[in-house]
């Protein structure tokens, strides 16, 4: 699914906060009631439920978000979970997820995501659509970095379309293409006076096209409960597609998940990538983000390989919440042959969910993550694997 790291910072969502306000009766004060004032009380806390759940499932969330890259950030979010046909029961339910805004300081971004299952469930589209212009901040290469970082703010278009067919039963075999063009660079280099010797720093247009294969065993890909996940994916960017630096790129992507006790699941996720030839700036292997090492900036930890992993468990709360504690590890390298395992990057957090679709079990997340003298609060769309 499309995740969007424009919330690494602080994510606030002002209709959770209603919800929230809105609580649960104080049992103390309902054992003091008469019974038909409590039932009554009762009755009524329902019919504010269903109302906000109903609302929640047609509207898009207002968004307030803080970072010291963007200052204040306002925006939409929606995520919608739908059956593509009523005479196909096999297939999972399609998906459709939007986030818009523009910051204080004069930034803006658009991201769309969508995810279709159709054919019996022997065919699968994804897509991922991205443009907008917002800071990064850069500090070196490698699983080593500096104390100082220098920001980057590149104008962005990003897309990304993925198609699997069955061939057996949970086995889908396919072909993806990428597309990213980065642009009207805005950028110091003040605190690293070499930095303009790396591919791709001014901008650039990447083009490539790749097979992908996957065997999944999931009863529900975007909260699963059971079953496994394995997808392998391949991306060859050349001068024949249009692009401006040429490289490969291979990412393999292994989860998990198992059934604990009543309403809890424990699922981990072990997860590489690879690249090889003359690979652009922006497109190397980024560690951190919404999804993965959740605790640390995306790209703070950035070279041409990367290898983490993670383990999650998830419970309920009360009514449509959830919670989720997670750990992760991992670390990038310039090569496989040069990880350095005795420097693992380590972090740890934890989350709330926010059930918006029961029927085909989606959540809103809010995600605390914590790693090396660095935290990061987040929202985000389904589960983070």
């Amino acid at each position: 699914m499309a995740q969007f790291n424009f919330f690494r910072i602080f994510s606030l969502s002002l209709w959770l906060g209603l919800i929230l306000m809105v609580g649960l009766p104080n049992s103390s004060d309902a054992q003091i009631l008469p019974k038909n004032k409590r039932d009554s009380l009762i009755q009524g806390f329902i019919r504010v439920n269903n109302k906000i759940y109903k609302i929640m499932m047609v509207y898009p969330a207002p968004i307030v978000t803080y970072s010291t890259e963007t200052s204040w950030v306002f925006g939409l979010a929606k995520f919608q979970a739908f059956r593509l046909s009523k005479k196909d029961s096999l297939s999972h339910a399609a998906s459709i997820n939007g986030i818009a805004g523009f910051s204080l300081n004069g930034q803006a971004f658009l991201g769309i995501g969508s995810s279709l299952f159709f054919g019996q469930n022997k065919n699968r589209l994804q897509f991922e659509f991205s443009l907008g212009q917002f800071p990064e901040d850069f500090y070196g290469i490698g699983n080593e970095i500096v104390k100082n970082s220098f920001k980057v703010t590149p104008s962005y278009l990003k897309t990304k379309l993925i198609y699997q067919h069955q061939i057996i039963k949970h086995v889908f075999l396919g072909l993806n293409y990428n597309y990213s063009n980065y642009f009207d660079m805005k950028y110091e280099y003040e605190t690293f006076p070499e930095t303009h010797k790396l591919t791709g720093i001014d901008g650039g247009l990447n083009s490539g096209f790749g097979f992908n294969a996957s065997i999944d065993f999931r009863d529900n890909p975007y909260n699963a409960h059971k079953g496994y996940y394995l997808n392998f994916e391949s991306a060859y960017f050349t001068k024949y597609f249009g692009s401006d630096f040429v490289f490969n790129r291979y990412t393999l992507d292994f989860r998990q998940f198992f059934h604990v006790v009543r309403n809890q699941y424990f699922g981990y996720q072990i997860y590489t990538r690879t690249h090889l030839g003359n690979v652009p700036f922006y497109s190397l292997s980024f560690m951190g983000g919404t999804n993965r090492m959740r605790g640390y900036y995306e790209g703070k930890y950035r070279d041409k390989s990367i290898l983490d992993s993670q383990v999650e468990y998830r419970f309920p709360l009360f009514w449509l919440l959830g919670g989720v504690v997670f750990a992760s590890s991992g670390l990038v390298s310039e090569s496989y042959e040069t990880m350095d395992f005795d420097n693992l990057r380590t972090t740890a957090g934890l989350g709330i969910r926010l059930t918006v679709d029961q029927k085909n079990r989606t959540n809103i997340r809010f995600d605390a993550g914590f790693g090396k003298n660095t935290y990061i609060l987040f929202f985000g769309f389904s589960e983070a694997f």
